[in-house]
């Protein structure tokens, strides 16, 4: 986590001329407001996203795979989880371009809403533009060594905060059976349940 307590998402940009996806027609107000909102929007919720992968992807290296944590390995799992983030959104630009595309030859209104009419156009336009400038945005963090540094340890805070509630809730339940004063004797009598279910299938007729 950042050293302010705030999450260290992608750095803005300077401010440049948005431009609508396969046009060279700039993006004017009242449009620019909602394609920047929409822009930052999506920057957050995938670095949200990310957090969570990451995250993920520690516990299962740590506990599954039982490989040691290093800061190579952990470098290494982010850039794995911001390629695939980045080429979502890339996919997800493309198939928007293509509506777009449909969407600008069609005639008349959306006969199903899987289909475009010229009436989608505008939105199939911001879908786009949002799309590549999320990806862009975090394409261009890969090498950025505080970003992933931030990244790594607000992922790691995570799992360690989920693996401690694991464990603080097996310790607690571990105590408070080992409190019960008939925990000795409720275990007996199972285990002579199994032993009697053993038994019983190691005398019973093969079928």
């Amino acid at each position: 986590m950042a050293k302010d307590g705030k999450d260290k998402e992608p750095k803005r940009r300077k401010r440049s001329a948005q431009r609508w996806a396969g046009s060279d027609r700039e993006v004017e107000p009242p449009h620019l407001k909602a394609a920047e909102d929409a822009i930052e929007d999506g920057v957050r919720m995938i670095h949200h996203a990310l957090v969570l992968a990451l995250k993920n992807r520690l516990i299962v290296s740590a506990l599954r795979d039982g490989e040691p944590y290093s800061a190579e390995h952990a470098i290494d799992l982010a850039q794995q989880e911001l390629d695939r983030v980045v080429a979502e959104q890339q996919d997800s630009a493309r198939v928007a371009r293509k509506a777009l595309r449909r969407a600008k030859l069609a005639h008349g209104r959306a006969m199903s809403e899987h289909d475009y009419g010229q009436l989608d156009v505008e939105a199939l336009e911001l879908r786009a533009l949002v799309n590549d400038s999320v990806a862009e945005r975090f394409a261009a963090q890969r090498e950025d060594e505080g970003f992933l540094s931030s990244l790594i340890e607000e992922s790691r805070g995570r799992a360690w905060d989920e693996l401690g509630g694991v464990v603080r809730s097996r310790l607690a339940r571990a105590a408070s059976i080992a409190d019960d004063p008939g925990y000795a004797e409720a275990r007996a009598e199972r285990m002579r349940e199994v032993a009697f279910d053993l038994g019983d299938l190691a005398v019973r007729p093969r079928s």
